[in-house]
């Protein structure tokens, strides 16, 4: 099953500045991917498309992005559901935009990778990769040797220290199997790491080292300021990765099709421990919250494990399995879609249900809540925006 993982995006720990407690501009909210954020505080419609949501959405400024199987890229108003503007692709979205500064960037199934004006839709650049993009984008600052002139003296003396200059990039992976690091303003190239296989998991960003796992089972640390690879683990269980690493306080986590969720060391790669499903493999991205890990399996449960051991602390029965939906959390509340058409919000602390809301078709993609709204698609092509406390729609 290749079906892309998305979330939308939350935080424990804000890595690189980029998001506030009012936004939620990228997948799984940060540029470490750990799915969570500190507060939110107030209301609802549905809007209609014409095909399947699994775009995750991006919330920034008062309003909310996405994108569609119907090739567009929609922004509306976070608080009405009002069309701001949509912007055509050349094909599906299944990627999940992210914000940075004034433009949304999201990948499409047309092998490009876009830079639009958040305000108005329009295009600012476009990047062309070697095959259709999955993967969702990531943006934040890379710290790159500025390198010095050449200086007329030779003695010691007058050399020059490289300097370091922060450089605000975006990130994108490609089933072409290649992660692209371009500047963000511009679209410019600045390197291009070839991985073994192809990419639909999305990058985390940890400092100027990002993590990225592959189709292939492979995961890299991958220095940003050069594309060099760091380090490489390839002996874990399961040949596929679509989910995509959370990283928080020295540990990477990640699920993966042989049924199991990982902790490895960010330093080494090292494996710390597993946690095995009953059988349902993870595509989830998981969500790291408090020293807890939280994501959902094709098993149809939602697992909530510690972070430092992998022991279960709970886990949830939903009707059908969880498979491209990765769960936001906010104010002891867990939010998670399944293939059972419903969105459901869970006690964070105990796994009990607080409610569930049902939709027409599955929820593939990963919520976003600010303010007191839960914004998510469905398959049925419809956009929700629901009270974040009851679930109602209104």
């Amino acid at each position: 099953m290749r079906k892309l993982f998305f979330v939308s995006l939350l935080m424990l720990l804000v890595l690189s500045g980029l998001a506030g407690a009012a936004d939620w501009p990228m997948f799984h909210q940060n540029a470490g991917r750990t799915g969570y954020i500190e507060e939110p505080l107030g209301k609802i419609w549905s809007y209609p498309t014409s095909k399947e949501i699994v775009s995750s959405p991006a919330v920034k400024e008062g309003l909310v992005f996405f994108g569609d199987y119907d090739k567009r890229v929609y922004a509306l108003e976070a608080r009405t559901g009002e069309k701001k503007w949509d912007f055509v692709t050349g094909d599906k979205v299944k990627s999940s935009p992210a914000i940075g500064d004034d433009l949304v960037f999201i990948g499409s199934m047309d092998k490009k990778l876009y830079a639009l004006n958040a305000l108005t839709g329009e295009k600012v650049w476009e990047f062309l990769t070697g095959k259709k993009i999955e993967s969702s984008p990531i943006t934040g600052e890379i710290n790159f040797l500025e390198t010095p002139p050449d200086s007329a003296e030779t003695g010691p003396e007058n050399r020059t220290e490289p300097k370091k200059v922060a450089v605000k990039v975006v990130l994108i992976g490609s089933t072409d199997g290649k992660l692209y690091c371009l500047k963000a303003g511009t679209g410019e190239k600045i390197w291009e790491f070839k991985a073994h296989d192809e990419i639909f998991s999305t990058p985390a960003l940890n400092g100027s080292i990002v993590y990225l796992a592959t189709g292939g089972g492979r995961i890299y640390a991958i220095d940003g300021s050069t594309g060099k690879a760091v380090w490489e683990n390839k002996k874990l269980s399961g040949n596929f990765l679509e989910s995509s690493p959370a990283v928080t306080s020295g540990l990477l986590f990640i699920g993966s099709t042989g049924s199991r969720m990982y902790a490895l060391k960010t330093e080494t790669g090292e494996k710390i421990w597993e946690f095995i499903t009953e059988g349902g493999y993870v595509c989830s991205s998981p969500a790291v919250v408090n020293g807890k890990v939280y994501f959902g399996a094709s098993d149809a449960k939602v697992y909530c494990l510690a972070a430092s051991s992998g022991e279960k602390i709970w886990d949830y029965k939903t009707e059908k399995g969880i498979y491209a939906s990765s769960p936001a959390v906010i104010n002891n509340t867990v939010y998670i879609g399944a293939t059972d058409n419903r969105l459901y919000a869970l006690d964070a602390a105990t796994g009990v249900k607080l409610w569930q809301f049902t939709c027409g078709k599955p929820v593939n993609c990963a919520p976003a809540v600010i303010e007191d709204i839960v914004y998510f698609g469905s398959e049925d092509g419809l956009f929700y925006a629901l009270n974040a406390r009851t679930g109602i729609k209104y």
